[in-house]
């Protein structure tokens, strides 16, 4: 599958792969810089939130222990007051028979509580004096309740079974206190000769809506939650998507969590009603309350979620854009491609008579150049082919012409044989007929390449001839195998090498006759021709130069040049001619041709 949607691409013009591949380098690092960028920021925006939720519950835990320690210091300065003190230990038989007295003591304890409007957490409606004996023994009020009362409630049992002396509750506790929601302080005052019991109780209901003033100043979020618990796990106040406490959506999950486990300062993502939320934990000073800050994930990320949905609708507003400004590119880049692509294609149809196209620095415009210099370079040769193509018709009459002189030379030399028999001359004959059979070997019908056995005659006629000319001086031994006579070797390679062993090493001596003697050897798909002379051998320095571009006349080595480099382009560098010689002894030459039947 892959395969074919390569090939596919690759069969696509160059303008529409350009075009593509544009595309794909605007968008596909544009798309892995949203990727990352929105990895990032989710990473900051945690980071961040994180930071501002510990300021932010700092915060509120710190109003709330400024109001918390204030209401105790309040507290205690009541319970420790001398008109407290006084009111608590006066016995109600003092007031059986002196109204007076109980309303003169009344108003001094409204006195004292309207010294505590200055504050709006306590006032003087909001502060109550629980007695065993005194005024309340003999008529309670809203400021003055009777001990009893408190005695078997369940505020009063816990406060007596852990022998605290300064407590808090929430509304719910108290059943008197109204459609308004309280949080009641309490300070137990204690007897002075017996600190065990209670002389009395004062307690402060401070209105729940200012500790939710303060709660939600640490709200980071339209969906955090900021709840308020005590050792209990009990709500007592909270501030977020909710109207009361224990309708908060992490309520249940909340005040069912073991804080024992935890340090007194937490922040941890956790998971509530299967929500990741970050947990934020904070202990009240001279409280048993626990400060708890619920910020959902999904208010972290969503400043992220708005970030990248913006790079996005970004995106999606640029990528119609780079389509046609990638196509546009892509044609404008392409165009003289393309125009190089049609000229050839007319030149591909035989049409030569075409503009030459502009070209420029580039490697398109080399391309062109080339392609310039390349169509006035064909004219130029179809021209000369015009040309050539009326010489050959030339060529071919005048070779006409030629071939009737080799049968007017063969004519000819017929004619003188069958003259020297008709007058009796056999030598001339002889030599007659060597001539033909050389020439005839020679010609070899225009083929270039003959049979070995072809030129051992040829060579066996020259000899002959030679011979004739001076007086048989020359013995020709020819010792090749005759299973190398159907080999195959150029016309016209053993002729010279015997004419210069003659002429330049039998001839030179001063005897002027001599030996040539030819043998051959078949050795791993090669042949060697050895052409061994007695003559006056080769000096070692013309030795050297005898196959080199070296002038040597004396040597005929023109012809054994001419011989050598035949051979090596017809076979390969690894064949031609190899002279050994020792002056005074006589020359080897071998000729080394493959082993190729005809």
């Amino acid at each position: 599958m892959i395969r074919k949607i390569f090939k596919f691409f690759n069969d696509l013009g160059i303008r529409i792969k350009l075009f593509i591949c544009l595309f794909l380098m605007i968008s596909i690092p544009f798309c892995i810089f949203i990727g990352i960028n929105s990895y990032v920021s989710s990473k900051d925006s945690a980071k961040q939130a994180l930071d501002s939720s510990r300021k932010m519950l700092q915060q509120a835990k710190s109003s709330l222990e400024y109001k918390t320690i204030y209401i105790k210091n309040a507290l205690d300065m009541l319970s420790l007051n001398d008109t407290i003190q006084e009111l608590l230990f006066t016995s109600s038989s003092s007031y059986s028979d002196d109204i007076g007295s109980w309303m003169n003591d009344r108003d001094k304890f409204a006195k004292l509580l309207y010294s505590l409007q200055s504050n709006p957490d306590l006032s003087a409606g909001q502060v109550q004096l629980y007695m065993s004996d005194g005024l309340a023994k003999v008529s309670e009020t809203e400021e003055f309740l009777n001990m009893d009362r408190a005695a078997g409630s369940k505020w009063f049992n816990e406060m007596k079974s852990t022998g605290e002396v300064y407590r808090s509750f929430p509304s719910q506790y108290f059943s008197e206190t109204g459609k308004e929601k309280y949080i009641s302080f309490l300070r137990i005052i204690p007897r002075p000769l017996d600190v065990n019991n209670a002389a009395g109780i004062i307690k402060a209901d401070v209105p729940e809506k200012n500790i939710k003033g303060v709660l939600s100043q640490a709200l980071f979020s339209k969906n955090t939650e900021v709840i308020l618990i005590n050792r209990n796990n009990e709500i007592i106040s909270s501030a977020g998507n909710t109207d009361t406490p224990n309708s908060s959506k992490y309520a249940k999950a909340l005040t069912n969590m073991d804080y024992g486990k935890l340090h007194n300062r937490l922040w941890q993502t956790v998971n509530l009603d299967n929500e990741k939320i970050l947990l934020g934990v904070e202990s009240i000073e001279k409280t048993d309350w626990k400060l708890v800050l619920v910020v959902p994930y999904k208010d972290i990320l969503e400043l992220n979620t708005k970030s990248r949905n913006q790079m996005i609708l970004i995106l999606v507003i640029l990528l119609p854009l780079t389509i046609p400004l990638s196509f546009w590119v892509a044609a404008s880049s392409t165009k003289r491609i393309r125009d190089l692509i049609s000229h050839m294609r007319m030149v591909v149809h035989g049409n030569f008579n075409i503009s030459i196209l502009p070209s420029n620095n580039d490697e398109i415009g080399e391309l062109t150049h080339n392609f310039n210099y390349m169509l006035t370079r064909m004219a130029i040769l179809v021209e000369q082919q015009y040309q050539l193509g009326q010489e050959v018709k030339s060529m071919e009459l005048k070779a006409l012409q030629a071939q009737i002189n080799p049968h007017f030379l063969y004519n000819t030399l017929d004619l003188i044989n069958w003259m020297s028999i008709k007058y009796n001359a056999p030598k001339i004959g002889e030599v007659i007929t060597s001539l033909s059979k050389f020439y005839r070997l020679s010609l070899s019908k225009g083929e270039d390449v003959v049979p070995i056995k072809n030129e051992i005659d040829q060579v066996n006629a020259y000899v002959q001839i030679q011979n004739m000319r001076f007086d048989n001086e020359i013995s020709f031994v020819i010792d090749i195998p005759e299973e190398l006579f159907e080999y195959k070797i150029l016309k016209i390679t053993l002729q010279p090498l015997i004419e210069n062993s003659i002429l330049h090493g039998i001839f030179e001596k001063e005897s002027e006759s001599g030996t040539i003697k030819i043998g051959g050897l078949l050795k791993d798909d090669k042949i060697s021709i050895y052409v061994e002379d007695d003559g006056v051998g080769i000096p070692e320095e013309k030795l050297e130069n005898l196959l080199k571009c070296v002038d040597t006349k004396e040597l005929h080595g023109y012809g054994v040049r001419n011989i050598h480099e035949r051979l090596q382009l017809k076979y390969g560098s690894e064949y031609g001619l190899f002279y050994t010689s020792t002056v005074g002894a006589g020359t080897v030459v071998e000729v080394r041709i493959p082993a190729e039947k005809q």
